[in-house]
């Protein structure tokens, strides 16, 4: 078993900021703005985004699977600003905020930077395995 240590951190962080970037307007049309909660796609894009980001925090029992399902996340969090871009664009022809943008990029970031962290430990327990 491989205790978690900042790679926890890191996807909770990544967690709170796809949180806030759900649940705040990301596109504006005649001084309305619309949330995750307007566009249905967004909205269950961004839920599964996160709930698989709490799900790998608790994979920690197996470190590979661990580490697949961190390299999926960072795949599904392009697809919620993929997929918010689209309803902003398409569905709702409104303007994108784009200071908002920086969130998901963010939870990208600290997704690969846990990522990093996991397979560092991965490597630190066959080193330790090759002494015995």
């Amino acid at each position: 078993m491989v205790i978690q240590r900042i790679q926890s951190l890191f996807l909770l962080m990544a967690v709170v900021c796809m949180a806030v970037y759900t649940f705040m307007p990301f596109a504006v049309k005649d001084e309305v703005s619309f949330t995750a909660c307007d566009a249905l796609p967004f909205l269950v894009v961004s839920i599964v985004t996160m709930l698989m980001l709490v799900i790998n925090i608790f994979l920690y029992k197996d470190l590979r699977k661990q580490i697949r399902v961190a390299a999926i996340n960072t795949v599904l969090v392009i697809a919620t600003m993929a997929t918010a871009a689209t309803c902003a664009i398409v569905s709702l022809q409104a303007t994108i905020l784009y200071s908002w943008l920086a969130l998901p990029v963010a939870a990208i970031i600290l997704t690969m930077r846990a990522r990093r962290a996991m397979i560092a430990d991965r490597n630190l327990l066959s080193s330790s395995d090759r002494i015995r």
